[in-house]
Formats: structure tokens, sequence, C-alpha cells
């Protein structure tokens, strides 16, 4: 009869989980939908405000790279706006706004590479599943969302 009861917890509890993360990515598929302004290309080559180290800053190629990657592997936590508002929200950013990106390029590499624990979530590490080259594309992309004032360099 214990055991029947813990079958009975667990099989509740693995429901729940499953429950809620169906509707995680149903919550993330909506905000990915609602805030996709960086999947249109653009018609000119938009340029950060400021000097970067990342070696393609400012290059039309990688800026349009860039664009493509972005709804593939950070809309769906960062938002499609790139301000954060992304993922499981729940009333407050869920990831990090990288319009507002403070810790220079090497930050920005460093997080990518390897991963970042976050406020609420966590940012997974891209090491292995995205090229250095990729990751550039994406940070040149994301230089042209920045806002006066974030730091790339």
């Amino acid at each position: 009869m214990i055991v029947s009861l813990y079958k009975q917890q667990l099989l509740a509890t693995l429901s729940v989980l499953i429950l809620l993360a169906g509707t995680t990515a149903y919550a993330a598929a909506q905000n990915n939908e609602n805030n996709s302004i960086q999947a249109q290309p653009s018609e000119d080559c938009p340029q950060p405000p400021f000097e970067s180290s990342n070696p393609l800053s400012g290059d039309c190629d990688a800026i349009e790279a860039g664009r493509k990657l972005y709804p593939m592997f950070c809309s769906a936590c960062h938002g499609g706006n790139a301000d954060g508002w992304g993922g499981p929200s729940l009333g407050e950013r869920y990831a990090a706004d990288l319009t507002k990106h403070w810790s220079g390029y090497q930050g920005y590499m460093k997080a990518v590479l390897d991963g970042k624990k976050g406020r609420i979530g966590l940012m997974p590490p891209w090491r292995g599943v995205l090229t250095e080259e990729q990751i550039n594309q994406l940070g040149a992309f994301l230089e042209t969302l920045a806002v006066e004032g974030a730091y790339w360099r």
C-alpha cells in the first residue's frame, strides 16, 4: 500500500512537471511570435553606436547572419527584442537585457561560451554548439540593438 501511494505521488509530480514544461515552452513560443522584429532583414546595414573588440563588429554580412541566428538560439529567453522579456517571465525579466550589455565583449564571449547564472534562470553554455564565428555574428547583430552607453569593448 505504501508503494502504491508512493507511485501515485510520483506520477502526480511528474504530471505537474510535464505540464509546467509545456506551459513554459508555449509561453516562449508566443513571446517569439509577438516580438520578432529582429527576424526581418534590414534594408540597410545598421552600425553599432560605439567601438567594439568584436572582430565582426559592423560587418554587414555578420550582422545579417547574427540576425538569423538570434531567433534560433537566443530569443526564447532574451525575448524577440533582446530586452530580456522572453521565457517564463512571470512579471519580471527572465534573462539579461542584451540592449544594455555592460560587461564588455570579453564578458559576452565568456557568458555565451561557458553559460551564466542569472537572477532567475541559468544561461546554458553554447561552447560546442555554436562556433566562435557564430557567436561573433550574434554579437555583431546585438551591438546594433544596443542602447547608448552600452559597453561592448
